[in-house]
């Protein structure tokens, strides 16, 4: 997704058209939490630097700031994750406070 969103926008920008994409990853919905049942949430969100998964807010706020004239320069991106759960050694280091983050 990520390659197609930067070459469409590499297509469309002479046109003056900006491509983006949103990958917002878990996002806390009525729907995920019918499917969940709470385990699951508390799982994905503990490793993430926020400590939550995103809200259906974090995600139109994006989306309505990059269909803004604020993000007029802003084309061939892919924001994932806000606050993306780390890797599962930055994951073991901030539950421990041991090991490296790399």
């Amino acid at each position: 997704m990520e390659a197609l969103t930067l070459s469409v926008a590499v297509e469309a920008g002479p046109h003056n058209i900006r491509v983006n994409t949103l990958l917002p990853g878990i996002i806390d919905t009525d729907m995920f939490r019918s499917l969940d049942g709470g385990s699951i949430i508390a799982a994905l969100s503990a490793p993430t630097p926020l400590k939550r998964i995103g809200r259906p807010e974090d995600i139109g706020n994006v989306a309505a700031w990059l269909a803004s004239d604020d993000a007029s320069f802003i084309t061939g991106q892919s924001p994932s994750g806000m606050a993306a759960s780390p890797s599962p050694a930055c994951a073991r280091h901030f539950e421990t406070g041991s090991g490296s983050c790399k």
